[in-house]
């Protein structure tokens, strides 16, 4: 769709430039050079382009860093300018914005005009961790193009500020971190858009990070719904109030005495922002403090995931606790791995809940702490509290694992075959059951695990156990379970992860821990060293 034409670009983007003979510090200047050619190649060769200055009061940056990157990157303009190109700073204005504005009533439009522009330079800046992040739009200010996005240029860091942050209070610091998140993200995914976000708060969790989150993703919010500044016509998704979009919001605090350190990461999609903040330790509200007993990072180890389940086309009621429950870990795990791709929020199947099983296979959560309930009879809704622990290392087995089919009918034998690449691993076999509670399979009579050699393939049950055979609950037609093959590097004792089966299904079901007790214990193991294979299958009635 087409927006009418503003009549003019916002004042507050035209306070134009510094003057440019200062030199950059740092080397800035040098690693703003690709960011100013790639200005130029859009703008064209014979084009006059203006610069203006960072907002010092929407990045939160010192007024002394701030003057610095608008030196460096008008250096770095000056030097990447093609032969019929021209960099306008004030001397090539008719008069200086203040002038303009203040007595002459001339409007940002005209001035720019006067002075024969045809594009403005708007960086944006914000701290990370790692330095300043600085990025740049270029925008048409000429004719019937005037607002017209000619590109924008993804952000590059500068190193050596961080150090030079101001403290603020956490309102004034908040506003800041979100404002440059925001700008910062909306380049990663359109810069001519604005967003309708939903903020999902992760990382690990504290009363004052979670606090502190809440006001930064306010501001992430309404920042990504704005008309960005810089445009005027087409804007996108503007009669729908923003195109939608999930974000998912992090911070790692540090408590430094005087002033707290709070590292952000916002990440949509393949989109991903940074910033830094530093707020005033006598500002904070007292009831968090002190935050840490002696300074330093401050977190409790736990995470949070709401994970969900709705009746569908092959998901009962009776099998929704069970499947909102294994969507959280699933969550919780993708979190803590970083995965881009994470599993859907909401189960309505049994495949849904036998992927989630699956992602458990490098990481579980342990210390579960649950919360929630059915709202109705036809969905649940599960919270869950945890700590992850990490599986695997150097040294743990190349474990590879395999069941012979993916239905079984009742009596029908469970038979996994599984092979280890290298060295020497300790095996056993554990089935998670339909109503979220685990039972030993392999090894039954033995007290030690199963010894498996590399490149030998290893079945279990093995031939001195008992043989285990499927069967769907007590009731129903088709159940969803999983085998789980637990492979180490070191001998361990199965038994303590869980009791063997019974002779019968009810007696399997009565010896059975819950899922977080095995979770629990399984963390306890030597993780580094330890693979696991998680084997879904379903236990179909017979017919």
């Amino acid at each position: 769709m087409t927006m009418p034409r503003l009549s003019a670009l916002p004042a507050l983007l035209l306070l134009l430039l510094v003057p440019a003979a200062v030199a950059a510090q740092d080397g800035w200047a040098d690693r703003l050079h690709p960011t100013a050619e790639a200005l130029w190649r859009q703008a064209g060769p014979a084009r006059r382009i203006a610069a203006r200055p960072v907002q010092v009061d929407v990045t939160g940056l010192p007024a002394a860093v701030a003057a610095a990157i608008d030196r460096a990157l008008v250096e770095a303009l000056l030097r990447a300018a093609p032969a019929a190109g021209r960099l306008v700073d004030r001397s090539g204005l008719p008069a200086s914005w203040e002038e303009a504005e203040s007595f002459r009533g001339t409007s940002s439009e005209a001035l720019l005009r006067a002075a024969a522009v045809d594009a403005l330079v708007i960086p944006s800046a914000h701290a990370t961790a790692d330095g300043i992040a600085v990025s740049a739009t270029l925008v048409a200010v000429a004719g019937g193009d005037t607002g017209r996005l000619l590109a924008a240029v993804p952000a590059v860091v500068l190193p050596g500020a961080v150090d030079r942050l101001t403290a603020r209070p956490p309102a004034v610091a908040a506003k800041a971190a979100g404002f440059g998140l925001a700008d910062s993200l909306r380049q990663g995914l359109d810069p001519g858009a604005r967003f309708r976000a939903s903020v999902r708060l992760s990382g690990e969790r504290s009363p004052f990070g979670d606090w502190f989150l809440d006001q930064v993703a306010e501001h992430l919010t309404a920042r990504l719904a704005e008309r960005p500044l810089y445009v005027s016509r087409p804007l996108r998704d503007a009669d729908a109030g923003g195109r939608p979009v999930a974000l998912r919001l992090e911070g790692e605090v540090w408590d430094h005495g005087r002033q707290v350190e709070v590292h952000l990461r916002v990440i949509a999609g393949a989109a991903e922002a940074r910033a830094t903040a530093r707020l005033e330790a006598t500002a904070l509200p007292g009831h968090f403090l002190p935050l840490t007993p002696a300074g330093g990072r401050l977190g409790t180890g736990f995470r949070i995931a709401d994970g969900a389940a709705a009746v569908g086309a092959e998901l009962r009621r009776d099998e929704l606790a069970v499947a909102a429950e294994a969507i959280a870990r699933a969550l919780l795990v993708d979190e803590a791995l970083d995965r881009r791709e994470t599993t859907p929020p909401v189960a309505r199947s049994r495949s849904a809940v036998a992927e989630a099983w699956r992602r458990l296979a490098e990481a579980v959560p342990y210390e579960e702490t649950w919360s929630g309930a059915a709202d109705d009879r036809n969905a649940s809704a599960r919270r869950l509290r945890a700590r992850v622990a990490r599986l695997g290392g150097p040294e743990a087995p190349e474990l590879s694992a395999t069941l012979e089919r993916a239905v079984y009918r009742p009596g029908e034998p469970l038979r996994v075959r599984a092979t280890v690449a290298r060295g020497r691993a300790f095996l056993a076999l554990y089935a998670w059951q339909a109503d979220g509670t685990v039972v030993r399979v392999a090894p039954i009579r033995e007290t030690a695990p199963v010894a498996a050699e590399a490149g030998r393939r290893i079945e279990l049950p093995g031939p001195r156990d008992a043989e285990v055979a499927a069967a769907p609950m007590p009731g129903v037609s088709e159940s969803l379970e999983a085998l789980v093959v637990v492979a180490s590097a070191v001998p361990f004792v199965p038994d303590r992860l869980a009791p063997a089966a019974g002779g019968s299904a009810d007696s399997s079901r009565a010896a059975a821990v819950s899922t977080g007790a095995f979770l629990d214990r399984l963390a306890g193991l030597d993780r580094a060293r330890l693979r696991l294979a998680i084997l879904p299958y379903r236990a179909r009635a017979g017919g």
